[in-house]
């Protein structure tokens, strides 16, 4: 786990990106079951991140509690 996610680096970017699109279909979802299928996307991204840089990389830490940590 010697790799960081680095910040303005084209996954950081990938990453970000694609955890806002998550965080704005969460906010955009009319119905519980709608938002349980966002936050499971948003479970998945944090995995992934967490698996690829570790839970302690401070980019990974800020994509995770600015769009990923959703509460249904």
């Amino acid at each position: 786990m010697g790799v960081e996610l680095k910040d303005g680096s084209a996954e950081y970017w990938e990453y970000k990106e694609t955890a806002e699109d998550i965080y704005r279909d969460f906010c955009a979802a009319n119905d519980t079951d709608a938002k349980r299928h966002h936050k499971q996307r948003a479970d998945r991204l944090k995995s992934t991140l967490i698996s690829e840089y570790g839970r302690g990389d401070s980019n990974v830490r800020y994509i995770i509690d600015t769009y990923l940590d959703l509460r249904v």
